[in-house]
């Protein structure tokens, strides 16, 4: 049983009804090139299924679809496992679920919504760094969002104030880490900086 520390119900949604359009179109196109004269009809769903596992066939159909990276070699996705710490991390009005740490020589960080955080994870740690930084981070957050593009040229220098917010973050958030697997997509990469928004996160 692979116990979930977090999960984007948003994301996940958003992504699995993509998924479920694509595997339906391509039922319906096969159906009609062996029938072309039958018109058939085709639930492309026999029952609902959980978020956990809506979640799993998102990374399927993400790692089929080449998408995919690493931490040491990103794409537009990440799929990968680290050590890394997570909490909470709150101030004022703003608040984010934070998971970080150093992976290598690269500062990893993954940020969402901390309505996301599961169980035990949502009390795990409660951290405060700058009000400002939170409130940036979680703005900056969600990449999925069509409206995503609009917020980050709001910033003149996006990539420096991220890798200054993450830095900040990681000196604060100091439980143990802990060993977990996540997909996330990715917001920033550089050399030494990864930061990116994740689908879900799991204890590896």
């Amino acid at each position: 049983m692979k116990y979930y520390l977090y999960i984007s119900e948003t994301k996940v949604g958003m992504l699995h009804s993509q998924i479920g359009v694509t595997r339906f179109s391509k039922i319906k196109a096969a159906i009609k090139l062996k029938m072309p004269f039958f018109e058939a009809s085709v639930d492309s769903d026999a029952g609902e299924k959980s978020i956990y596992a809506k979640a799993e066939e998102i990374r399927n159909q993400i790692l089929a679809g080449g998408e995919c990276g690493t931490i040491a070699a990103p794409k537009a996705y990440v799929d990968d496992t680290a050590n890394l710490s997570f909490g909470r991390v709150a101030d004022y009005a703003a608040e984010i679920a934070f998971f970080g740490g150093i992976v290598g020589s690269k500062s990893v960080a993954l940020i969402g919504s901390s309505s996301s955080l599961i169980g035990a994870a949502k009390q795990d740690a409660n951290h405060t760094i700058d009000y400002y930084d939170i409130k940036f981070m979680a703005e900056t957050s969600d990449e999925i969002n069509p409206t995503f593009p609009a917020k980050r040229e709001r910033y003149e220098n996006f990539e420096k104030q991220m890798e200054a917010s993450v830095v900040d973050a990681l000196k604060r958030v100091r439980n143990r880490p802990r060993p977990v697997a996540f997909v996330a997509k990715v917001i920033l990469a550089s050399p030494n900086f990864l930061v990116a928004s994740p689908i879900f996160v799991r204890e590896a």
